[in-house]
């Protein structure tokens, strides 16, 4: 239908006198909005308005925007380096910007995708480099997959589909590239329409993707993968937001790949197992392959199978139910909705394409089996996750296919309540049975099957209703929260289905209950569960007070609420409906029971609930509550009340409970309230004058109740059944259960086809409102003027009966406020009405009092504040100011929790759009909710109104904030009165008052200014007085603060001890200060302005005068956060990229700044503050001209040298800063003049190196002691533990660690990790060897040789760590390796070179690593350069040792050898293969290439030699660099045979494949020759099972080599299974490589051209010897078949199966077992004509060996002997593997399999043995209900005979 002119019922659904008002003005507001937005747009551009828009929209900007964001220069050369921005800042302009590219892409230009794919996917041809990844993450966030649905020819799809998919096959596991791919197709399957892709060729490789994304344990292997290729922290943030989960996009793309073109003719085809997968039509193998794929997953989604892949199970069948949901609704429904995404936007109808066929019924039934297969064993699992998809799926399900869900929910729900061992159970059951009622009812069947039984009894639909509703009442059991939730859940379900509950049997339309039976039994069993909770044992130490209002709005514990008003309880509306639904006088008798129960029971625990039970009964008849109920309550409450003397704790209770009754029928009694007004009147002014606190609360919620009732709109019928009733019908020629349902609606409303009817609105009447004004007069303007008068007396509060006074007056003001809320007139900025109005249009009642209410409240308020001295009340003090500075507060946290209930509730019960399939009227399909929710939603949508209504009145296009001066005096007094108030001493107060003032903050911005000065002295200690309100911006104070700031900047810390009281006072100051200048408002307001900015920066600094402790901390805490959230204000910024004058504050500032660090003098100023000093200047204001640069890299190289490690940090961040190449900042001349101010440091101070080396020797503080450098703390435990200054110091590194791209790789090195090797002194090095090459170099060289020959001498490690980071540095700058002046001798010929050998040299094996990641940081950035440095780097640290040498020695070079390939792999120096031939542009440059090239050749020719190496860790490292060597080269082979490096690959492989095999063959002669010996067979084997490239090795560079099909051609698998059995003592090492490599390879992703001759290899296990290589064949099969089914087709899967069946006649017991296990989990991915083949196979061969009776004795006789035995012994087997492929349902072929098998009762061992296990096994993993089917199938005599084998008769017994 036709959308056009739709709106939203929150729009219609409103009270009567503002609906008119919103239907008229809200279309214009909205209008203009836009139209300012638009003004304010063209005034910032003079480009035409269609230029712009095109401008906006081109893919290039964005991406140059996010490489300016993300700091990436080296991927986008026009993005310039970046000044200081916070971490907080960074992450949020990252999340942002992956927000806009995700919902923008669609606007790209037509011919964007191929620019985009042309500019990223060249480095897809390199999956060894870190850029491979990061290129798919940009590829998978830019492409815009929707151009496949608008322009079939917008790019070339099909072949980037493949490209990706080639790529994804190579690369080793790896779960970025398995997320980002999966959600890339998942998208474009969505989206492709046309057709453009050819996704017949692509399904089995795209299933067997999908299925190696269940990380799910498989035979003997773990269930995650235990190596992988991992990704870079940067594309782990970056991408994470528009990355799909992994389960979640195979449902998405399993469900889009349904239906693919036009091949009805072969519909059953790969049904019946006559075609291969590859050869099935798209439209077929689509749904055969989801059906495989949901076979393989079943048994794990079974309870007994939980683990940590219950997650993604849970989340693939919640993706499947969704985009089921999805596709159906976009091709069933009537008319397309208006909210579907890609297509209607695009104008493209689906059903136009032949691409992809509109699902029909035969596949719509399919995938409906397909969920409930999946779902119907989840249902009861022990993740809730898990449960609650699975209920859920089932539920929708049950929409689609009915059949097949509706008598499985009946016949669990019947079992649940049934059982006796499986309680559990009963939950899951209870609740997929309520869920269940609305599809039951739409279908209009009259009768459901009492099971899913074939002959199962029909169950007439109403009274299998009416039965359920008698049946779940005894869960209602407080012992069982869980349980009596859920038959609250179930009732109110079947209440919201039902018109109305029958007064009598046999009522038309309605269902067979005994309603009044059914609501006496359900009232005593909820009065006895509120009982219960009264219990002293389920009651908390808080329950036993109701506490004030504000904590039950807060939903703090103080409120004392219980299980039954948690989030989806349902207790609420269960009474609501119940009350809705029930005949007249069933409702008043129910009314009278709830009146007996509360007036004779007194239950302080539950007051929330047993008010919530009666303000829902009130509804049935609010005046016989009122004359009843509330009239007899509040005679009682007067007499109680009116007593004198003191309440006793009963008493109070009591009347407690009393008055929660009261609260519950006064808020929407409407005008029955009256007939008890003068005794509500006196009880209300009675409890607020108490002698109890508790009573005085309970008053305080009372008039809260009373009050708005009388003045707020509320609904009055909001559960109330609609007019509205369905009659479904049933299918043709089947009988309709002639049930009335309840209509449901949605959220829309048209003139063509309204939505249900409005609630009723209750307009308060002229008595009511008489009422309330005169409550407001007594319980506001006079409780005002009593506190005005009592603070105006001398000793105010100085007794408790005072102070319990002041309080009630306070009670009675803040309920007022609360109740009242913008009904009451505020006191709201008096602005000039220019300009076209923005407010919104709303209120929530109707106006009471006037605004003088609220200014005497203000008035009396500030006078409490001044006079009173008690924390408690000047908190309840605070606390009325909420809602004077912001009235409409309350209502907005009503808002918030109506919709936060609204959202639970929405969840559980909705009629989902595809609905639509069972809907008799042909309507809209779309998501539908009853009139309750809907209802609840209006009413939520109203308070929202009514609060921002009342929060911005004043909102327009001329007066978005009003200035400070247009506040009322009242506001302003408050205000100034919540300053100092924020700042007490105790906490509680500073906390109330601090959200007050937030609240003014965030209403009216343009305070702040005037705001902050006082908190500024707080911190500095300096005076500083209130902003004048009268200023235009509030500049000019803060000016004026910022001027007194500045001179106590510096002053250090009085020696004087302070007295108690006065630290106390300063704490109380500096932490009210602290926490509210770190406030939203504030933080915008100082983001936005530079002075401000500068004030609070300088009132930081001037906090040297404060010396508590704790002050100390407050402190640090505004500082860190300053740090992490800097956003610069625009005229800072601004003046700073364009090289202006810095505003006054700023320059004022850095001044005062360089003052104090630039002093000579020992400072007295304590050392935080010098690092928080050197902060601000490296966060704030970078160097504005040449001079600043200058003086403050000076500066810097003296932080280096200094011994507090933070300024250190401090000190290498800022000169990284300054030196930042090409910084937007820098002005011409600029690193020149840095550059001189360097070299004339370093010549002034000769000593600089010498410094500089012991300060970074001292920085490895536990390098010498026994951990070596490892830390003793994780990294959480070292953050907590961390010094506050020292995570400023971290933060401002962190964010300088942006500025560089070292390390990109996979993983970080360990030394990195374990703050060993510092990075940041390497990179500071770097940076001034390169500024000042000689006067660095030659600085360093003294200290650096020194600290090498320490080293050496006293085994100093720190020093060796210091030598190597100053070693990595100046080796990465490249300028050691050039001529001195004049063409002199190189730094590297006089002194490097001899210093790093000898440094290498004396490295103990501890320090082996840290010296690896200095090499590699050198080789990383020598890499870049053109020069060719590498070539003298090189041989230096990779020189063979000498002979003699230790071993430690070639450990040492090996690890600095993979160091040096690791990184070349990562640089993709080591070359990348393009379709062209061609070299891709990557950071490597030729010189660098060639030098991996010359290392690749070299080591290779090596690699005989290293085999040999006596160590085992040296082999170990050999193994590693073999991996890291080849990789690449037979990357850059594949599919060629000829590459630079081709005879020396070919030469190691040959080599490992020929030494592994004469190992083996060495090794099995040994071993049938005891006497021979095996030494030397053993270490050729050991040494070539090493140094063979097993997947462990390489895990973090390249895919494991097994997966190469030259390796598998040399047959190195069937060696790897040989041997991994040794028995001889000197075997054993090789052995457990053997078996650890065994292990991982069965993890590899194999290619489809290879899998061919894996089966093969596999079909040659029966003959391997020795037989526990077989037995690691099956291990290595298991795992093989399961990832792996999708390509295999029919004769690789038949190779493997009669594999499968020899080894079932094996020679060995564990081998015949195992192949049985092997075979049942063959069976599972079969189709059911191959299955069903192979199991008449099995049971023929079964009937001939163990015939019946006197064939029987016959065959017994014909089949002695070993191989008749074996014989038989395989046929039990293969019938076990049969029972063990289905552990846990009772398929119809099952019973004749277990009749076979028990005909091997009389069989001798071990065939009656395997035949016992087997049946043990099986009723060990049936229930309750599988084994009474199979009892029924097999009958009496067979099912004993069954129990007799499997449990036999003992004699013990």
């Amino acid at each position: 239908m036709d959308h056009k002119g739709s709106r939203s019922i929150w729009r219609e659904w409103l009270p009567e006198d503002l609906l008119p008002q919103v239907q008229s003005e809200e279309p214009h507001r909205f209008s203009r909005t836009l139209r300012a937005f638009a003004n304010e747009w063209k005034q910032n551009s003079d480009m035409p308005s269609a230029q712009r828009c095109l401008e906006s929209l081109k893919w290039v900007s964005v991406f140059k925007s996010s490489m300016t964001t993300w700091h990436r220069p080296e991927a986008c050369s026009d993005a310039p380096g970046q000044a200081y921005s916070g971490l907080a800042m960074y992450f949020g302009e990252q999340n942002a910007l992956s927000g806009i590219i995700h919902r923008s892409r669609r606007f790209f230009a037509p011919d964007a995708a191929q620019e985009i794919w042309d500019a990223f996917s060249p480095a897809l041809s390199n999956m060894l480099t870190p850029q491979c990844l990061e290129a798919l993450g940009w590829l998978v966030l830019f492409l815009p997959t929707c151009q496949a649905t608008i322009d079939p020819k917008a790019g070339a799809w099909d072949a980037w589909l493949g490209t990706i998919l080639d790529t994804w096959q190579a690369v080793a596991p790896c779960d970025f590239f398995q997320h980002q791919a999966l959600g890339f197709v998942a998208r474009l399957a969505k989206h492709d329409c046309y057709g453009v892709v050819q996704w017949q060729k692509h399904m089995s490789v795209l299933y067997t993707h999908m299925l190696w994304s269940f990380h799910v344990p498989v035979g003997t292997a773990t269930a995650k993968i235990p190596f992988g290729r991992g990704s870079s922290i940067f594309n782990k943030s970056t991408f994470s937001l528009d990355s799909y989960e992994r389960s979640d996009s195979a449902g998405k793309l399993a469900i889009y790949l349904l239906q693919r073109g036009a091949a009805a003719a072969h519909a059953d085809s790969l049904q019946n197992g006559s075609m291969d997968d590859a050869s099935a039509p798209a439209s077929v193998s689509g749904m055969a392959h989801l059906e495989r794929l949901a076979d393989l997953l079943e048994n794990y989604y079974h309870p007994s199978n939980n683990g940590t892949w219950d997650k993604s199970l849970a989340s693939l069948l919640s993706s499947l139910t969704k985009y089921m949901g999805k596709r159906l609704v976009f091709e069933r429904s009537p008319k397309l909705d208006e909210d579907q995404d890609g297509y209607e936007a695009a104008g493209v109808s689906l059903q136009s394409h032949d691409a992809r066929e509109p699902m029909d019924e035969d596949t719509t039934r399919r995938l409906a089996a397909v969920v409930v297969k999946l779902a119907g064993p989840a249902q009861f699992a022990k993740s809730y996750h898990q449960q609650a998809a699975a209920c859920n799926a089932l539920a929708v399900a049950a929409y689609v296919a009915p059949d097949l869900v509706l008598s499985l929910a009946y016949q669990r729900f019947q079992e649940g309540l049934q059982a006796v061992n499986a309680v559990h159970q009963l939950n899951g059951a209870i609740h997929l049975w309520g869920l269940c009622l609305r599809p039951l009812l739409l279908c209009g069947e009259a009768y459901i099957a009492s099971s899913i039984a074939p002959d199962a009894p029909q169950v007439p639909v109403g009274e299998a209703i009416a039965a359920s509703l008698m049946a779940v009442l005894p869960g209602i059991d407080a012992n069982d929260p869980s349980k009596c939730l859920t038959v609250f859940r179930f009732c109110c379900s079947a209440l919201l289905q039902l018109p109305a509950l029958p007064e009598h049997s046999g009522q038309a339309g309605l269902i067979p209950l005994d309603t009044e039976l059914w609501l006496d039994e359900l009232l005593s069993r909820i009065f006895t569960i509120l009982e219960n909770l009264e219990a002293p044992d389920t009651r908390s130490e808080t329950a036993a007070g109701r506490g004030s209002f504000k904590n039950i709005i807060a939903g703090s514990a103080s409120a004392g609420g219980s299980f039954l008003l948690e989030k989806q309880s349902m207790f609420r509306p269960l009474f609501g409906l119940l009350f809705a639904r029930l005949p007249r006088p069933l409702a008043l008798q129910a009314l009278k029971r709830i009146q007996r129960f509360v007036t004779s029971t007194t239950l302080p625990s539950v007051m929330r609930e047993v008010s919530a039970m009666c303000q829902e009964a009130q509804a049935a008849g609010p005046k016989e509550s009122m004359s009843e109920l509330a009239l007899p309550l509040l005679q009682h409450l007067k007499q109680e009340l009116s007593s004198d003397g003191e309440l006793s704790m009963a008493q109070a209770a009591r009347l407690q409970w009393q008055l929660s009754v009261i609260d519950g029928l006064t808020p929407n009694a409407g005008t029955a309230i009256l007939s008890v007004k003068k005794q509500l009147a006196d009880v209300l002014r009675l409890a607020l004058s108490s002698s109890s606190q508790e009573v005085q609360e309970a008053g305080e919620t009372a008039l809260v109740a009373t009050l708005g009732g009388l003045t707020n709109y509320y609904l009055s019928n909001a559960y109330g059944a609609t007019h509205k009733s369905l009659q479904p019908a049933a299918k043709s020629g089947r009988e309709a259960h002639g049930l009335l349902v309840q209509a449901w609606g949605d959220v829309k409303y048209t003139a063509a086809q309204p939505t249900l009817e409005a609630p009723e609105w209750h307009m308060p009447s002229p008595e009511e409102l008489a009422f309330a004004e005169e409550l407001v007069s007594e319980h506001l303007e006079n409780a005002a003027r009593a506190l005005l008068a009592e603070c105006g007396s001398p000793n105010v509060g100085a007794t408790s009966k005072d102070r319990q006074h002041l309080r009630g007056l306070l009670l009675s003001m803040t309920g007022c406020l609360i109740a009242l809320g913008s009904a009451l007139p505020g006191l709201d900025p008096q602005v000039e009405a220019n300009g076209d109005s923005l407010a919104v249009i709303g209120k929530n009642g109707v106006l009471v009092g006037n605004p003088e209410s609220r200014a005497l409240v203000a008035q009396a308020l500030v006078a409490a504040a001044g006079a009173l001295t008690d924390s408690e009340l000047l908190e309840e003090v605070s606390a009325v100011m909420q809602y004077v500075v912001c009235p409409s507060h309350f209502e907005w946290l009503e808002y918030e929790q109506q919709l936060g209930g609204w959202r639970e509730d929405s969840k559980v019960i909705n009629e989902p759009a595809i609905a639509g399939m069972l809907d008799p009227q042909g309507q809209r399909w779309c998501k539908r909710w009853p009139r309750w929710l809907l209802s609840e939603r209006a009413l939520a949508q109203h308070l929202w109104r009514g609060s921002q209504a009342s929060f911005r009145p004043w909102l327009s296009t001329q007066c978005l904030d009003p200035p400070p001066s247009s506040l009322p005096q009242p506001v302003k007094d408050v205000l100034a009165a919540l300053v100092p108030l924020s700042m007490h001493t105790y906490a509680h107060v500073r906390n109330v008052s601090a959200l007050a003032l937030k609240l003014a903050l965030k209403r009216t911005p343009k305070i702040a200014p005037m705001l902050m000065p006082p908190y500024l002295g707080a911190l500095s200690g300096v005076q500083l007085q209130l902003g004048s309100w009268d200023s235009a911006d509030g500049t000019h104070c803060l000016e004026e603060s910022l001027q007194q700031l500045l001179p106590a900047i510096g002053q250090p810390a009085s020696t004087v001890a302070m007295s108690a009281a006065a630290a106390s006072r300063e704490e109380g100051e500096v932490a009210g200060a602290s926490s509210v200048l770190q406030a939203m408002p504030f933080f915008r307001f100082v983001s936005r302005n530079s002075t401000a900015l500068a004030a609070i920066s300088a009132a930081v600094m001037a906090s040297s005068s404060r010396a508590g402790i704790k002050t100390a901390s407050s402190i640090a805490r505004i500082f860190s956060g300053m740090v992490v959230r800097l956003i610069r204000p625009p005229e800072l910024l601004a003046a700073q990229m364009e090289h202006q004058p810095l505003p006054a504050g700023m320059q004022a500032l850095q001044a005062r700044l360089r003052e104090v660090t630039a002093s000579n003098a020992p400072h007295s100023l304590h050392w935080r503050y010098i690092i928080m000093a050197e902060a601000l200047q490296i966060v704030l204001l970078p160097p504005q001209s040449s001079e600043a640069a200058a003086a403050a890299a000076s500066r810097a190289l003296t932080l280096l040298t200094s011994p507090i490690p933070g300024q250190r940090g401090i000190g290498s961040t800022q000169l990284l800063y300054i030196l930042q190449p090409a910084a937007s900042w820098q002005t011409e001349g600029m690193l020149e003049a840095v550059g001189s101010s360097v070299r004339a440091k370093l010549q002034a101070e000769p000593q600089w190196g010498q410094l500089l080396m012991d300060q970074l020797t001292h920085a490895q503080p536990t390098l010498n002691q026994d951990n070596h450098g490892q830390s003793s703390m994780s990294g959480l435990m070292s953050r907590l533990m961390a010094k506050p200054e020292d995570l400023v110091v971290e933060s401002i590194s962190q964010a300088s660690a942006h500025l560089t791209e070292w390390p990109r790789g996979r993983t970080t090195p360990a030394p990195l990790n374990n703050d060993t090797f510092h990075l940041d002194h390497a990179r500071v090095i770097q940076a001034l060897a390169q500024l000042s090459p000689s006067e660095v170099v030659q600085a360093l060289k003294g200290p650096l040789q020194a600290a090498v020959q320490q080293g050496q001498r006293d085994n100093d490690r720190a020093a060796s760590h210091a030598a190597a980071e100053v070693l990595a540095g100046l080796l990465a700058s490249g300028t050691v390796f050039q001529p001195g002046e004049h063409g002199g001798q190189s730094a590297w010929d006089d002194w490097v070179r001899d210093t790093l050998v000898s440094a290498l040299e004396a490295a103990p094996m501890d320090l082996h690593d840290a010296w690896a990641v200095a090499v590699r940081y050198a080789v990383h950035w020598l890499s870049r350069s053109d020069q060719p440095f590498l070539k003298l780097l090189l041989p230096a640290v990779l020189q063979m040792p000498p002979s003699g040498a230790p071993s430690s020695a070639a450990v040492r070079r090996l690890k600095l050898m993979a160091a040096c390939l690791g990184e070349f792999s990562n640089l993709g120096a080591c070359g990348t293969r393009t379709s062209s031939g061609e070299e891709l542009r990557l950071p490597a440059t030729a010189q660098a290439r060639e030098a991996a090239h010359s290392l690749q050749a070299s080591f290779l020719g090596e690699v005989p030699e290293l085999s040999l190496q006596t160590g085992e860790t040296a082999r170990k490292c050999a193994a590693t660099c073999t991996v890291l060597a080849l990789a690449p080269a037979i990357w850059m082979q594949q599919g060629t045979e000829q590459g630079s490096l081709a005879p020396e690959v070919h030469s190691v492989l040959e080599y490992i494949v020929q030494g592994m095999q004469e190992g083996v063959e060495a090794i099995a002669a040994a071993s049938a020759t005891p006497s021979s010996e095996p030494s030397s067979p053993m270490q050729s084997a050991d040494s070539a099972m090493m140094t063979s490239p097993k997947p462990s090795s390489a895990h973090d560079n390249g895919a494991p080599l097994m997966s190469d099909p030259r390796v598998v051609r040399l047959g190195l698998l069937p060696l790897l299974l040989r041997v991994q059995e040794l028995t001889a003592p000197e075997a054993q090492p090789l052995a457990l490589e053997a078996k650890m490599a065994a292990a991982l390879v069965k993890y590899v992703h194999w290619p489809e051209s290879v899998l061919q001759q894996v089966a093969g290899l596999i079909s040659t296990a029966p003959s391997m010897e020795p037989w526990k290589a077989r037995g690691a064949a099956i291990a290595f099969t298991q795992h093989f078949w399961f990832r792996h089914v999708f390509l295999l087709g029919n004769a690789g899967a038949a190779s493997i199966q009669e594999a499968t069946m020899q080894l079932l006649r094996d020679s060995k017991l564990e081998v015949q077992e195992n192949a049985a296990a092997l075979l049942a989990g063959l069976l599972t991915g079969q189709s059911p004509a191959q299955v069903t083949q192979l199991r008449d196979q099995c049971l023929s061969a079964a009937e001939r060996l163990f015939p019946k009776g006197k064939r029987r004795r016959k065959a017994d006789a014909a089949t002695n002997g070993e191989a008749a035995l074996a014989d038989r012994h395989a046929a039990v087997l293969a019938l076990k593997a049969f029972v063990l492929s289905t552990p846990y349902d009772v398929p119809a072929w099952l019973p004749p399999v277990l009749v076979a098998l028990m005909r091997a009762s009389s069989q001798p061992a071990p065939v009656s043995a395997t035949l016992r296990k087997t049946l043990q096994e099986f009723r060990r993993t049936h229930e309750e209900g599988s084994l009474q089917q199979v009892r029924t199938a097999l009958g009496e005599d067979q099912w004993d005979a069954l129990r007799d084998i499997a449990s036999p008769a003992s004699y013990f017994a």
